[in-house]
């Protein structure tokens, strides 16, 4: 929120921003090798659902215990000392609501952790291929849908509009999409609309983090880090201004402030064959009639990372964190789903990735 300026020098964050991108890229390489199994795949996915219930499940006793005047254990999870990362304690003053971020630094971060977990619980419950088993996948599905209610987090209801026809589009595909899911999904959204105009506090909320977002002081703040990240770039846009020299909440500007075109190009050209091998692995199916594995969480993970992508534009490339990185780890590994030579494995992630 700063317009003060100062000379660019080499500092120690320079070098921890870098590491951390570093361990990002290597956990993504290695989790995609460690995934090419189908049954690593599913363990995987299914440690990853049972995490976000856990933390979906701690966010609501975050919620219930602001309601009910109980001291929240932040000592146990939210152990940062950071001032960023005491979103635990943030609260919308003009109504009266404490934010729910559970064990992140910020509800904007459990958000988009959680709707990546929303997109695999909607695509178990939906296909009746379960992860969990059916009843903790509906489970799971119930639990983050209320926490993202709770987070009152732009990021997560913006979110919701978005997981919820891309899912089920994805489904279309696979054929799974029968008349009674969609007559739920219409009762549920017409539920949450009769709520929504019955309900003043759910009006305020919605008014708060939606229509006047701009107008707050963090709306401001993202669009000055925004316009600053433009500036960055149109003075050095070959190669920017070097990583972590520059905050920006925003995808293409941070890529393009801290790493230039070049950097840009590169994420893309990752990107672009990350959701060729995707398509090409939806595409190879066995029959008409027949859903492969490797279709089914080709089409899953294509809805997943296509999530995490939009939610990083509008709400900053969380390199820092793990959902990302795991994101990017699991959908590498399924083109490789069938290999059952690892060297195979290695050499063909190694073309996928480059």
């Amino acid at each position: 929120g700063s317009l003060d300026s100062a000379p660019l020098t080499f500092t120690l964050r320079h070098i921890t921003q870098t590491m951390y991108l570093a361990f990002g890229v290597f956990f993504t390489l290695f989790l995609a090798v460690r995934n090419s199994n189908l049954g690593e795949l599913k363990k995987t996915i299914r440690i990853f659902l049972i995490s976000s219930f856990f933390v979906s499940c701690w966010g609501i006793l975050q919620g219930l215990c602001y309601w009910a005047g109980f001291t929240y254990p932040a000592f146990i999870f939210n152990t940062s000392r950071g001032e960023s990362a005491m979103g635990y304690t943030q609260t919308l003053e003009d109504v009266g609501v404490t934010r729910v971020c559970s064990v992140a630094t910020e509800p904007s971060i459990f958000a988009q952790f959680s709707l990546i977990a929303l997109v695999f619980a909607i695509f178990a419950v939906v296909s009746g291929r379960a992860v969990i088993s059916k009843f903790w996948d509906r489970a799971v599905l119930f639990v983050t849908v209320v926490v993202l209610l709770m987070t009152t987090s732009t990021t997560a209801y913006v979110g919701l509009a978005m997981v919820v026809p891309v899912s089920l589009l994805a489904l279309w595909y696979l054929r799974r999409l029968k008349p009674g899911i969609l007559a739920v999904v219409a009762l549920t959204i017409l539920a949450m609309f009769v709520g929504y105009t019955h309900s003043s506090l759910a009006q305020t909320i919605a008014d708060r983090m939606i229509s006047s977002k701009v107008e707050d002081f963090t709306g401001l703040a993202r669009l000055n880090s925004i316009l600053l990240g433009l500036a960055y770039f149109l003075r050095y846009p070959v190669l920017g201004i070097g990583w972590g020299s520059a905050t920006s909440l925003d995808l293409v500007v941070k890529l393009l402030s801290n790493t230039g075109i070049v950097g840009l190009f590169a994420f893309g050209w990752f990107l672009k064959h990350l959701f060729a091998q995707l398509w090409r692995s939806m595409s190879r199916q066995t029959s008409r009639m027949t859903i492969t594995e490797r279709t089914y969480w080709a089409c899953c993970l294509l809805a997943a990372t296509f999530v995490l992508i939009v939610t990083s534009q509008f709400s900053g490339f969380g390199f820092v964190y793990g959902h990302p990185w795991f994101v990017f780890g699991i959908a590498l590994a399924v083109p490789l789903l069938r290999e059952s030579d690892p060297r195979t494995s290695i050499a063909k992630l190694a073309s996928v990735a480059q």
